[in-house]
């Protein structure tokens, strides 16, 4: 009885020592689908527009974004996420991803398809928003 007792007292230390440690390490990002809103968007190898371009995406390819916590870089005021595309991986303007379980905030994006989206998006444009 008195070894279990030892066995017991030694495995919830080791349990408790390695939950201890578990807790320092860093949280994976799991990859989020993310949809292109924009076309010719440029999918490159740096978080900056000096990054190699690796490809031109359009609206409503799929990317794998692989970390949602944005990184700065030139030509992109929003943030650049990491992602996968077709077998490579890169970076793409925020601005132009959607990510999976979002909606859009503008909800008058081109393309137009009737004419209240024209004007009112076209409104949106010409204003900047």
């Amino acid at each position: 009885m008195e070894i279990i007792k030892k066995i017991n007292a030694v495995t919830m230390s080791l349990c408790i020592l390695f939950m201890s440690v578990m807790s320092f390490l860093p949280i994976a990002n799991a990859a989020v689908q993310g949809t292109i809103t924009g076309n010719e968007v440029r999918f490159r190898s740096a978080p900056s527009t000096a990054g190699e371009k690796l490809a031109v995406l359009n609206s409503g390819d799929i990317i794998s974004v692989t970390n949602t916590n944005k990184v700065s870089g030139a030509g992109c005021s929003d943030g650049w996420y990491s992602a996968d595309y077709n077998g490579k991986s890169g970076y793409v303007c925020s601005t132009y991803v959607l990510l999976e379980g979002e909606t859009s905030s503008a909800s008058y994006e081109r393309p137009w398809t009737s004419p209240k989206k024209a004007i009112i998006g076209g409104a949106a444009f010409i204003a900047g928003g």
